[in-house]
């Protein structure tokens, strides 16, 4: 039997989730931009393996606020087409489109077929069917539809359930069959991307919409370098080097819906106008078992460095204040580190940064979750006095990223740290505007 590809980005051969078997990936990148969607029905799949009869199959429903809960798995009856004047099988889900359960079965319903994902650059073997309440009354908002990120352009309202039909377009399957976690991401996808009189840009058979749907597709597709920073225990146990390139999907949480919890290192030098310096994300992998429970493996210095917890003074108080000074990440270990901006990101700026971070922030702010030392009292007394504040001679800041800071920079403080004979920003102004 041939593996599937993966679930993101149609790599071929890819891994099966451990836990459900419906999913594949093709790399833990690839695994972590979908999981924020697929853990909310993957522990549930085992159960909904057998059906309790011939005539049963498995749908997807996404409940309103009223009828509570996330998306869920459940099983849809059907009238066979066999028995039907049609030819096309009946599903009996009236009770499931309800809104209370007083209404009559006679309710008005609409129904999209989507036939694929091309965020996945992929085309499904079957066809999924999306049956929805469509009546002129004022129904809630469909709240399991936004938990997964599929509100993009607008709120949904009303009980939604999605099956899979056997067949492909251009006609209408007139049979149903079980519904995977594949196509759970491929719903969720056509919710997301879908615009109000042009369709879903995800679907397949659509013509891609106008252009900031377009723009906000493209911005969705396709894969970016990433940084993997390896903690101690994948460096010494396992033999990985300290950093590696890695492909990370547009699609990956940390782009969107894990995005607000970057670097203050980055997001402070961001702020003072440094152009090279652009803002990053971070996000754990998995401890390796061969590691996993010695704890002074899971250091990672370099992600202690770069998501130290900061907050800056304003730029007219010349200095940096520490909030916490702690390490954002708890536990460690070995992490994916992305540029936001959905750009490719190099070893070298990841390294430059951690080096800037390591000599010339970490040295010179409180950290209470170390102790408050004697030799930290002295450091901070130092501080005061700006003709000490010197870049360390073993920091390896490039010229580039040096430049870009002399020249940049608003925090007068960072600016002292990089060349001894730094000269007073708002001086060099003045006298170019008397020129």
């Amino acid at each position: 039997m041939p593996l599937q590809p993966c679930t993101i980005c149609n790599a071929p051969n890819a891994n099966l989730c451990g836990r459900c078997k419906s999913t594949a990936y093709c790399s833990t990148e690839c695994q972590q931009a979908d999981w924020f969607i697929h853990r909310k029905l993957c522990r549930f799949f085992s159960k909904f393996l057998t059906p309790p009869g011939p005539n049963f199959r498995r749908a997807i429903f996404f409940p309103t606020a009223f009828q509570s809960g996330g998306p869920r798995l459940t099983w849809v009856e059907i009238t066979p087409g066999s028995a039907t004047q049609t030819g096309y099988d009946r599903p009996l889900y009236d009770d499931l489109l309800k809104i209370i359960p007083s209404e009559s079965n006679s309710l008005g319903r609409g129904t999209t077929m989507v036939y694929g994902n091309r965020l996945r650059a992929g085309r499904n073997a079957h066809a999924i069917e999306l049956t929805y309440r469509d009546v002129p009354v004022e129904i809630p908002e469909n709240a399991s539809i936004a938990m997964v990120g599929g509100s993009g352009w607008e709120p949904w309202y009303g009980p939604h359930i999605a099956m899979a039909k056997a067949g492909t377009p251009p006609y209408d399957p007139p049979h149903y069959q079980h519904i995977t976690l594949v196509d759970f991401r491929d719903v969720v996808d056509y919710y997301a991307f879908y615009l109000p009189g042009h369709g879903s840009v995800s679907n397949r058979e659509t013509d891609g919409g106008p252009p900031v749907a377009r723009s906000m597709f493209a911005s969705a597709t396709g894969k970016v370098k990433g940084v993997r920073v390896n903690c101690r225990g994948d460096r010494e146990v396992c033999g990985r080097a300290q950093f590696e390139v890695v492909d990370v999907s547009r699609r990956h949480p940390l782009f969107n819906v894990e995005s607000d919890d970057p670097s203050d290192v980055t997001d402070c030098l961001e702020d003072g106008g440094v152009g090279v310096v652009r803002s990053l994300g971070a996000k754990p992998y998995p401890p390796d078992a061969a590691w996993k429970g010695t704890e002074a493996l899971r250091e990672n210095a370099v992600i202690d460095a770069l998501f130290v917890g900061l907050q800056p003074k304003e730029p007219e108080d010349e200095g940096w204040a520490c909030l916490w000074g702690e390490p954002r990440f708890r536990g460690k270990g070995s992490f994916l580190v992305v540029a936001r901006d959905k750009q490719d990101l190099a070893i070298e700026e990841v390294e430059d940064l951690y080096n800037f971070s390591r000599d010339c922030i970490l040295p010179y702010i409180p950290r209470p979750h170390l102790g408050d030392s004697e030799q930290e009292r002295a450091i901070r007394k130092e501080i005061q006095d700006p003709t000490l504040i010197k870049l360390s001679t073993e920091a390896r800041i490039t010229l580039r990223v040096r430049k870009a800071f002399r020249e940049k920079i608003t925090y007068k403080a960072f600016a002292k740290y990089l060349d001894s004979d730094y000269e007073d920003s708002d001086e060099e102004e003045d006298s170019d505007e008397d020129e």
